[in-house]
């Protein structure tokens, strides 16, 4: 509901089965799905928001969140794929720590990529905020495990942000193709960025980095509402100084890059394409 309130048109959700099924006895992710479809019909038929799903496995590679289960999760989520449509990606949250890196994930995302589905991980959550560009070791650290999920096939990276600091990195996302979901009021509640007007992202766009805005968990990060996306646009016009051009790629990429139909997309591309024409109070 508050999405369609903020204007959005297509909304990709993280859900994690193994978390809502792990105390269901015997384990089925039937119910899961049963409910899944339904609140995606009804957000549609209420709200005009069309709902699409991207199953996210968590890797800290133990008990209902091993690597083995959540192959059996990639499979299933191929499947919803298939036979409903509801599912559009794979991804994989999680700390990112030398415990955790996303190699044991690699079959996962062989799975996912073969089923169709849109491969993005979260990676490269960090920003080096040293004066002097000085290279730390967990930079070194989150651009090691970006570099880990580009080898195996990602599409889109949750976050990414910390390639903004190497231009080389960027590069390789440039010619990868791999769009960032950027986090802007994540990134400053999570003191990663000590402001809004720190924030890489208008250096990355400008730079031609595909990029998107996304809200990570707008709820935990006190937003107005449970959607959050508006507010992410308000913040890169109001706080970043980033123009109508730069907002309206954004939202492009938002679409290019995302599990949408292609009917969807080119009709959301034409609109962005409207808005950018338009003048005045139109535009705001």
């Amino acid at each position: 509901e508050d999405a369609g309130i903020d204007g959005v048109w297509y909304l990709e959700l993280s859900l994690t089965p193994n978390s809502f099924c792990r105390n269901v006895t015997p384990p089925t992710l039937d119910r899961f799905w049963a409910v899944v479809r339904a609140a995606v019909h009804e957000a549609m038929e209420r709200f005009q928001v069309e709902v699409r799903v991207v199953v996210t496995a968590v890797r800290v590679n133990a008990g209902p969140f091993s690597a083995e289960a959540s192959e059996m999760v990639a499979r299933d989520a191929v499947h919803q794929k298939a036979e409903h449509g509801v599912v559009v990606g794979f991804g994989l949250a999680g700390p990112e720590d030398a415990e955790f890196p996303p190699d044991p994930y690699k079959k996962c995302f062989e799975i996912a990529a073969k089923g169709n589905l849109i491969v993005c991980p979260h990676a490269g959550e960090y920003v080096n905020n040293d004066s002097a560009g000085l290279f730390d070791e967990k930079e070194e650290l989150y651009t090691s495990y970006v570099l880990r999920c580009l080898d195996m096939g990602a599409n889109r990276l949750g976050h990414g942000v910390v390639v903004c600091s190497n231009k080389s990195m960027m590069d390789k996302i440039i010619n990868a193709n791999v769009c960032l979901e950027v986090c802007p009021t994540s990134n400053v509640c999570l003191s990663l960025v000590p402001s809004y007007a720190k924030h890489p992202l208008p250096w990355m766009v400008r730079y031609d980095v595909p990029c998107a805005l996304a809200t990570d968990d707008p709820l935990l990060f006190n937003m107005e509402n449970a959607s959050g996306l508006l507010k992410e646009y308000h913040v890169c016009r109001d706080m970043m100084a980033m123009t109508d051009d730069e907002l309206a790629q954004l939202a492009r990429c938002s679409f290019i890059h995302s599990g949408a139909s292609q009917e969807l997309k080119q009709r959301a591309l034409n609109h962005i394409d409207a808005w950018l024409s338009s003048e005045g109070s139109v535009r705001c």
